[in-house]
Parts: structure tokens; C-alpha cells; sequence
């Protein structure tokens, strides 16, 4: 339960001004990455900060876009956090490290991209998902059972209790 963390450790979820978006794949694997990737900024980000959570039509891919104001990923160990079990030097926050190798895992199964950088102030972690709506899933999507997720302000309202600024 992400929202009841968010607010133990007065951290707020904000959804960014975007797009509604039907994302194609296992509706259940979706969920799993987004909350994974909410997750672990939630547990990454100090308390009294904000993790906004975004999508966007991006050169016509569907982007989910996570940003925190954690510590962030030194460049020469972003490969390494989507390894099983991998935690970076120094990692306070609770966790097993298998997350983001989840999230890398559900990427792959349907033909999306992931990617992590620093955001534009330097501070913290931007995590984006892009999938092409137009590519053929893999045969391990599961299609047919639950086969797309809508993605937009009404897939997140399961979370406003944890942002005041989203109604």
C-alpha cells in the first residue's frame, strides 16, 4: 500500500498534468511496475518532499515518468540496480532489491524502454517507461487476460488521499 506509507512519511504524490492514456499489455504486470516504481521513490525521497508520478505522449510513446528527491543513482551504478538483489552503496531505505530487475523484467516482456537519470535540478531519480502503443506484445504478455491498462488521473485515484493538491 503505497498511500499509507506516502503519508506516514508525509511525502506527497503528485500526478503531473498529462495525457489519458491505454497502455497494451497484462494490466496486472502493469500495475505491478507502476507500483513498484512509486514505490521505491516513495521509500528513496526524504520526508516532507514530493514524488511526482507523469505520462506523456512522447514522439508518439506512451511514457510513465517517476521522479523523487532522493539521493539519486551515481551513473556508474545505474546498470547495476536492475540486477536481482542489488542495493547501492549507502542505501538507507528498507528493501530487498529486486524492484527495479521486476520493473526491467515487465519492460522487456512488453517491448518498452526504460531509462533513469538525474532530474533537470540534479537532486533526486527520474525513472520513464515508454511503450510503443503500436508494438506487437511478446508471447509472454499475456494477452488476452486483461489486456490493456488505462493510465491517467482516474487509474491514480486510489492514491489521492496521499496528495492534497490533486482533488
Amino acid at each position: 500500500a503505497i498511500a499509507p506509507a506516502a503519508l506516514g512519511k508525509g511525502v506527497q504524490l503528485e500526478l503531473l498534468d498529462g495525457i489519458e492514456a491505454t497502455v497494451p499489455g497484462n494490466s496486472g504486470l502493469l500495475r505491478i511496475l507502476m507500483r513498484n516504481l512509486i514505490d521505491n521513490a516513495v521509500r528513496h525521497t526524504p520526508s516532507g518532499t514530493t514524488v511526482q508520478i507523469g505520462i506523456a505522449n512522447v514522439r508518439g510513446a506512451i511514457c510513465l515518468s517517476v521522479n523523487d528527491n532522493g539521493p539519486g543513482i551515481p551513473e556508474q551504478e545505474r546498470a547495476k540496480v536492475f540486477e536481482r538483489f542489488y542495493r547501492p552503496t549507502g542505501t538507507q531505505a528498507s528493501g530487498s532489491g529486486l524492484g527495479l530487475s521486476i520493473v526491467k523484467r515487465i519492460v522487456e516482456i512488453h517491448a518498452a524502454t526504460l531509462n533513469i537519470a538525474s532530474p533537470g535540478n540534479g537532486q533526486g531519480l527520474r525513472v520513464e517507461v515508454a511503450f510503443n502503443p503500436n508494438n506487437p506484445l511478446g508471447r509472454h504478455s499475456g494477452e488476452g487476460r486483461n489486456p490493456a491498462m488505462k493510465w491517467g488521473r482516474q487509474a491514480f485515484s486510489h492514491m489521492a488521499k496521499a496528495r492534497k493538491n490533486i482533488p
